[in-house]
């Protein structure tokens, strides 16, 4: 067991922080206190009630088999889950008709092999394409010579439409996107995942039970990580009540990449290593939003994906729709919530959202489905929900994705902990960020966490 009189603290009770805080109390560190700057836990999982359920304005899939698999079958949450494949709906044009289904099985069949390819093949990671969009382009221009002359057009939209389903796994556009240094993946089954019949929050109050609510302090906003003496690591907090500094033996920061990226050189004392800072500013760290849509009575098939698929023969077509909107690829709907619909915004069009009112947002989405679904009577949503994570200063986007000039060597090096002379860690770095086989998944904020708490119970016992 390790020695109890050790303290550590833990900064976010995002699922890294708390699966660092649970190890690290089941492993005999008992001083452990997780500092939050929310108001609540869980950090980018944040499960709402809106409408007639629960929606994920966070994570929301299971992202293939890896440690959050094997902790949710701990917790009896799988037992109940769907699955859901992202490539599968009803595709429709913006011309208001269907996609020939022929197209669109093959198009995915396609699509499912490029990707199973990129992350799986290091044969393609050694080709002349740098990005994502490069290979992907030429991969289909080579499959449209097999495509008869008529369905080229419509062949080469619904790929397309396909390529911004893949921007949502990144938070960015796939021209950002290295294909270089995509890490060797093998628990991916491209466009398939899992998704908690309950909520994903069920998840971090499994891992918060075990610390406790004593030893988890909401409202408490690190300002700054001073490690100047190894022997005891001063953290400065703005709290509820005014400024209050926080001393631990060993400090674990778990905050998102985003914010690293804004507040780095304010946030330690003395400054990061030079190779860690570098690592922070080559990584990419992408934006996902969500606009959630609730209907009173709903107009669609329930549990049935619309894809949308902007044909270029329609371009101009409706010239009062915001260039955001050439980004929309589908309306989601989820059976666990079957009275909302779900659209995602990525990269650019992410933020941009972000300062579009409401109202606005309402009006637009619905002129959208109106002309796919060619039908004016469509009505505007009874309600609306938009998600702001990159704006919210607690997080300041997403998740991790690998941009070009970046290597797996940046992860390794944004993981690796601060050490005093006799080698020990001090500030330890933990978040999906930091994971090179899981980054940007669930997986890896749970596994990173786990990881720096083994690290510390290693040099502790």
């Amino acid at each position: 067991m390790a020695n109890k009189n050790t303290s550590v603290l833990v900064i976010g009770a995002g699922l890294a922080g708390l699966a660092a805080g649970n190890h690290l109390i089941k492993g005999g560190i008992v001083r452990v206190t997780v500092l939050e700057a929310d108001k609540r836990i869980g950090g980018r999982i944040h499960s709402k009630r809106f409408g007639d359920g629960v929606v994920e304005l966070g994570a929301t899939w299971i992202h293939g088999k890896g440690p959050v698999n094997d902790l949710a079958e701990t917790l009896n949450l799988m037992e109940n889950a769907v699955e859901d494949d992202e490539y599968n709906g009803s595709y429709i044009a913006s011309n208001g008709k269907s996609c020939k289904n022929e197209l669109v099985k093959r198009a995915i069949d396609e699509f499912r092999k490029i990707i199973k390819d990129i992350y799986k093949s290091s044969e393609i990671r050694e080709s002349p394409y740098r990005t994502m969009q490069d290979y992907m382009r030429y991969y289909l221009e080579q499959i449209l010579h097999s495509v008869p002359d008529e369905d080229r057009d419509e062949f080469r939209d619904i790929f397309r439409t396909l390529m911004k389903v893949e921007e949502e796994n990144h938070g960015a556009g796939l021209d950002d996107i290295s294909l270089q240094v995509v890490p060797d993946i093998n628990i991916i089954t491209p466009g398939k995942n899992n998704i908690f019949a309950g909520s994903y929050y069920a998840l971090i109050t499994g891992l918060a039970h075990t610390i406790t609510d004593e030893r988890i302090h909401l409202e408490t906003e690190v300002v700054n990580i001073d490690y100047t003496d190894p022997l005891e690591v001063k953290v400065r907090c703005q709290t509820r009540n005014g400024m209050k500094i926080y001393t631990a033996d060993s400090v674990i920061v778990t905050t998102s990449l985003g914010v690293l990226k804004q507040n780095h050189k304010i946030l330690f004392n003395p400054g990061l290593p030079q190779e860690k800072v570098q690592s922070i500013e080559k990584l990419g760290y992408g934006v996902a939003n969500k606009v959630i849509l609730y209907y009173k009575t709903p107009f669609w098939n329930l549990g049935i994906n619309m894809k949308l698929v902007w044909r270029d023969e329609n371009v101009g077509s409706n010239n009062n729709l915001p260039d955001w909107t050439r980004c929309l690829y589908a309306f989601n709907s989820f059976v666990t919530n079957p009275n909302t619909l779900e659209v995602w915004l990525c990269g650019k069009a992410g933020k941009d959202i972000e300062t579009t009112p409401d109202d606005v947002i309402a009006r637009v989405l619905t002129a959208v489905l109106r002309q796919f679904l060619n039908d004016p009577t469509v009505s505007e949503p009874d309600s609306i929900y938009k998600t702001t994570w990159f704006s919210n200063r607690l997080f300041r986007g997403s998740y991790t994705y690998m941009r070009t000039g970046a290597s797996t060597n940046c992860i390794h090096k944004l993981s690796s902990p601060l050490v005093d002379k006799n080698n020990k860690p001090v500030v330890l770095f933990a978040g999906e960020a930091t994971d090179a086989v899981y980054m940007s998944m669930t997986h890896g904020s749970l596994n990173s966490g786990i990881r720096e708490a083994e690290r510390l119970l290693m040099i502790y016992k």
